[in-house]
């Protein structure tokens, strides 16, 4: 019985060493993110961020907002602003752009906020009229992939419904 437990545990040993063979082999060829994450200061790091949202959403940064950097291999890839809401045990993601990168800063946002003991996230999706079906799709996809649920919503005339998600960690 002693020499098959040393058995399994040599192979169970060799598996590790593999898999952490193929993980930086994939991660060499890009094929595996390990992002960093940095949490964005207003007073020390430039207006990059500020002006690539004020570019995408045309609106501004408040510094009572809660900003995530997310960088892969030293490079820019994206960004989050959260809104908390600790009374409640609540996080709203307000923003979030990554593209390429969404599901992995994601799932890192999700991790971070669990070890915060936040137990729920919520955001809100909207589904513009004029916009692309395909996007609008690929966007509630996303989400659903990542077990969010509809927990309201709300019909504009002029800019379309508005999804009310959540996310219980």
């Amino acid at each position: 019985m002693k020499n098959k437990w040393k058995y399994v545990q040599t192979i169970l040993v060799i598996i590790k060493f593999i898999l952490l063979f193929y993980i930086i082999i994939l991660y060499n060829y890009n094929i595996v993110k390990m992002l960093k994450v940095k949490i964005f200061n207003y007073k020390e790091d430039n207006n990059n961020i500020i002006n690539l949202h004020k570019n995408l959403t045309g609106n501004n940064i408040s510094e009572k907002q809660y900003i995530l950097t997310f960088y892969d291999k030293n490079e820019f890839v994206g960004y989050t602003i959260l809104i908390f809401f600790e009374k409640e045990g609540k996080v709203k993601i307000d923003w979030i752009y990554g593209p390429g990168y969404g599901k992995e800063m994601m799932k890192i946002i999700e991790k971070r906020l669990k070890k915060m003991k936040m137990e729920k996230i919520i955001l809100n999706c909207s589904i513009d009229p004029n916009e692309n079906k395909a996007s609008v799709m690929k966007r509630m996809n996303f989400y659903i992939s990542l077990q969010y649920k509809v927990y309201d919503i709300k019909f504009r005339k002029k800019y379309g419904p508005l999804l009310f998600l959540e996310k219980t960690l």
